[in-house]
């Protein structure tokens, strides 16, 4: 982190410019689907539209506000040039029954309303998660403890989700021990 971004001033001037640029990419990705719409467009629009991303992201790392400004600027004039030109080749937007999210490892997740959503996001050819909202509500059903936080909290909202590691098992060498934290154990008790 550059001595830049360190400074209060500068890291809020910057955030706010990113979230605008976020606002506008989240828009386009409600109505477009997460990571559709520059594949919807000519290659040297998305050309353009990926030199810019990078030129955002540099400007972010610089913590050059100015820089970040007007590249910032330029994300938002990006994603209205893809939506417009996506619009004008007559690509339909995502059907509002099909709703996107990215997970944390790239993948993309596309929770649908119904069957017929599902394998026409299937047959759509994107590399996306499909699931159902009658498949989660199997796995609620089968795995209750995935849930116990809502059951526990009312209204929580889940942000991270750990494995629990099982413990080592017990063999019968650990009950076989004569001493217990350096001290003998009784003639005659047995564990």
């Amino acid at each position: 982190m550059s001595n830049k971004q360190t400074n209060p001033h500068v890291y809020d001037a910057i955030s706010s410019i990113v979230d605008g640029a976020d606002e506008a990419a989240r828009q386009r990705e409600a109505k477009w689907g997460v990571g559709r719409l520059e594949l919807l467009v000519n290659d040297e629009l998305r050309t353009k539209f990926r030199r810019q991303v990078r030129r955002f992201n540099e400007a972010i790392t610089d913590g050059d506000v100015e820089r970040v400004r007007q590249s910032g600027a330029a994300m938002r004039r990006g994603w209205e040039a893809l939506d417009h030109a996506a619009t004008k080749m007559g690509a339909k937007p995502i059907d509002p029954e099909i709703w996107e999210i990215n997970l944390s490892d790239g993948r993309v997740v596309a929770l649908c309303k119904t069957l017929p959503d599902a394998f026409a996001t299937v047959r759509s050819g994107r590399y996306v998660d499909v699931w159902t909202v009658e498949e989660i509500a199997r796995l609620i059903e089968k795995f209750p403890e995935i849930v116990l936080a809502k059951e526990t909290f009312p209204g929580v909202l889940v942000q991270s989700v750990r494995a629990k590691q099982p413990a080592e098992p017990l063999d019968d060498e650990d009950f076989d021990r004569h001493e217990v934290e350096g001290e003998p154990i009784p003639e005659g008790v047995r564990f």
